[in-house]
């Protein structure tokens, strides 16, 4: 990795943290893990933040390689959508990679950042919806619709008589 992505990749980490740190449920995480630490438990896992993404090897859609222009802008684009808690769509993301002064490359620099995305295992796409994070299909979605399934139609009581 050059110096000025390094730089930056590093900026991107650090502010991360420092947004982290202001975040309620993660100061109560840290407070666990200094009295876990203080009780003399064996080696603590790593935080969620530090754990490498789960991608199958039978995935046929490529990965990134550490250190390359591409794990800058699949790792960025990955925090934002995090950040986000929902989907967006690559010009979006391009906006918000340009904001962390990442520099994309390419004639048309969110096409780029589209075929980043959609060559990583770790997003999906949904046409209309932007792209996602591969690791929110094993939450379930609730279909859109308005009828319930499985409920009943009553509640048992007769039905009021027509006047």
């Amino acid at each position: 990795m050059d110096n000025v992505s390094l730089r930056k990749a590093v900026e991107l980490r650090d502010s991360l943290l420092a947004e982290l740190r202001q975040n309620r449920t993660f100061q109560a995480y840290q407070y666990a893990q200094a009295v876990i630490a203080a009780l003399g438990a064996p080696e603590t896992p790593q935080p969620p933040s530090q754990q490498q993404p789960n991608i199958e090897k039978t995935n046929s859609r490529q990965s990134f390689k550490p250190g390359t222009q591409a794990e800058t802008i699949l790792m960025a684009s990955a925090a934002y959508i995090r950040q986000k808690n929902a989907r967006a769509p690559s010009g979006e993301i391009l906006k918000a990679l340009t904001e962390q002064r990442i520099a994309v490359g390419g004639q048309n620099p969110s096409a780029t950042v589209s075929s980043y995305l959609s060559h990583s295992a770790l997003f999906d796409n949904i046409r209309g919806q932007g792209y996602g994070l591969v690791e929110w299909q094993s939450k379930t979605e609730t279909p859109n619709s308005g009828a319930l399934f499985g409920a009943p139609k009553a509640n048992g009581a007769a039905a009021p008589l027509s006047a």
